[in-house]
C-alpha cells in the first residue's frame, strides 16, 4: 500500500522515534525537503551519503486522453523526479524476498501462434533477392550486403501449416452430410 509523507507526517514520526521536539521536528522536515528541493534546482542528481539519489529528468511534450472525456489532449513538457535507494537500503526493502531465485522456464510445446513460429513462416515465404541494382551515391565505398536469413536458425522450429478458410468451410459442408 502507497503512502504519502508530507513534512508533517514525518515530524510526527521524528517525534516518536527519537522523542525530539515536536518544533525541532518540524523545523528538520522542513529544512530536508527545501535542501532537496534547491540540490534538484542547481543540478540534475542530489544524493544522500547511505540513503539515496534524487535524479531529475525532463519528459518531452506528449499527447494523451483525458480519463473522463476520452478526448486528446496535450501534456506538456515537465521535470520527473526518480529516487533511486542506495545499494544498503534496497537490500532491506528487498529483505523478505531475498529468499527467492529466479527460475528459467523452458517451453515445452512452440505454438503455431508465437513469435519464433511466425517469424519462420516468414523467412520460408520470402525468397532471397538475388540481382540488386545501387542508386549512385557521393560515397560507395561502405556498401552494406542485405542481411540473409540463415534457414538453419529457423529449422528446428516445428511449424504447422495454416488453414485456410476454404477448407474450413468444406469441411462444414462435409460434418452436415452425416446428419
Amino acid at each position: 500500500m502507497s503512502e504519502i509523507l508530507t513534512q508533517s507526517a514525518l515530524a510526527e514520526r521524528l517525534v516518536q522515534k527519537t522523542g525530539v521536539s515536536p518544533e525541532v521536528a518540524k523545523r528538520f522536515a522542513s529544512v530536508f525537503f527545501t535542501i532537496v528541493r534547491t540540490g534538484l534546482k542547481s543540478s540534475d542528481r542530489f544524493s544522500i551519503y547511505n540513503f539515496g539519489t534524487f535524479k531529475k529528468t525532463w519528459i518531452e511534450t506528449a499527447e494523451g486522453l483525458n480519463p473522463f472525456t476520452g478526448e486528446k489532449m496535450e501534456i506538456p513538457a515537465h521535470w520527473r523526479i526518480k529516487f533511486i535507494p542506495c545499494p544498503s537500503v534496497a537490500r532491506r526493502i528487498n529483505r523478505p524476498y531475498s529468499h527467492l531465485k529466479p527460475k528459467v522456464i523452458k517451453e515445452q510445446k512452440i505454438s503455431d501462434k508465437g513469435l519464433l513460429a511466425r517469424a519462420s513462416v516468414i523467412a520460408q515465404e520470402e525468397k532471397p533477392v538475388s540481382d540488386c541494382t545501387l542508386l549512385p551515391e557521393e560515397n560507395t565505398s561502405s556498401v552494406q550486403e542485405p542481411a540473409v536469413i540463415e534457414d538453419d536458425f529457423y529449422s528446428s522450429i516445428p511449424v504447422s501449416e495454416p488453414v485456410r478458410q476454404e477448407e474450413i468451410e468444406d469441411n462444414n459442408d462435409n460434418d452436415d452430410d452425416d446428419f
